[in-house]
C-alpha cells in the first residue's frame, strides 16, 4: 500500500479520514457522533448507549468491506443503510482491506455472487443544473472513513 496515493485519493473524493490504532476506534467513534442520533449497522457490535432509526438518524455506521487505493472507492454490502440515508456516513475499514485497485475488489465481488454490494467514493455530486457543482446530489453529505491500523 502507497499511502500517501491512498490519501490522496480520498482528499479527491472527498472522503474525511483518520487512521486509528484499534484501541482508540471506540473513543474516536464517540468523538465523530458527538451527541448525535446514530444508527449503527446491525453487522457492527457497537454498543453508543442509545440509537435512532435510520430514517431519524443523524449518523450511520458501517463497516467497509474493502478500499481501492487508486480511487478511494469503498465496497460495502448493498443492504447497508447506515451508509445510504443519514446525512452522515461513518465507515470503518480494517486496514489490512486495502486493496491496490479495483480489480482486486471485483475479485471479492466475484467470491461472493449471493451477496449485493454498492461501491461508494465520497459523497454524491451533479453538475446537471447550469453546471454548477452540488453535493450531495443525493444520499450523505458527508463520509467520514476510519481506517484501523492493524
Amino acid at each position: 500500500m502507497e499511502r500517501e496515493k491512498l490519501e490522496k485519493s480520498l482528499k479527491d473524493a472527498g472522503i474525511k479520514f483518520f487512521w486509528v490504532e484499534k484501541e482508540e476506534l471506540f473513543q474516536k467513534i464517540k468523538d465523530v457522533v458527538d451527541e448525535k442520533r446514530v444508527f449503527v449497522s446491525p453487522t457492527l457490535k457497537i454498543d453508543l448507549g442509545t440509537y435512532s432509526p435510520v430514517q431519524e438518524a443523524e449518523v450511520g455506521i458501517f463497516e467497509a468491506m474493502a478500499l481501492c487505493e487508486s480511487t478511494g472507492t469503498m465496497l460495502v454490502e448493498g443492504e447497508e443503510l447506515a451508509s445510504l440515508v443519514p446525512p452522515i456516513s461513518l465507515a470503518i475499514l480494517m486496514e489490512k482491506n486495502i486493496r491496490k485497485d479495483l480489480s482486486d475488489i471485483i475479485d471479492i465481488i466475484k467470491e461472493n455472487p449471493e451477496k449485493p454490494f454498492a461501491f461508494i467514493t465520497g459523497p454524491s455530486r451533479t453538475a446537471d443544473i447550469e453546471k454548477q457543482v452540488v453535493i450531495p446530489a443525493h444520499g450523505p453529505k458527508e463520509l467520514i472513513l476510519l481506517i484501523v491500523k492493524i
